[in-house]
């Protein structure tokens, strides 16, 4: 088999791999973000509400990272 007709195989076999690597890389920075915004809505919080919600706030980044990266 000659390179001419082993590079259609190749450019589409790199073209798919391109395409998961991205969508993998917009999946992991949509869920940091959602792990950032949780952290953001839930550090200000003070302890009583906190506790209300049934944490401490020790609690916060856990909690915020069992969310985002389910």
């Amino acid at each position: 088999m000659t390179f001419a007709q082993e590079a259609p195989n190749l450019f589409a076999t790199l073209a798919a791999r391109v395409g998961t690597i991205m969508k993998d890389a917009r999946t992991d920075f949509s869920n940091w973000l959602t792990y950032r915004e949780t952290v953001g809505e839930l550090a200000w919080r003070d302890e009583h509400l906190l506790d209300d919600l049934g944490m401490a706030p020790g609690d916060v980044r856990p909690v915020a990272r069992a969310a985002s990266y389910r």
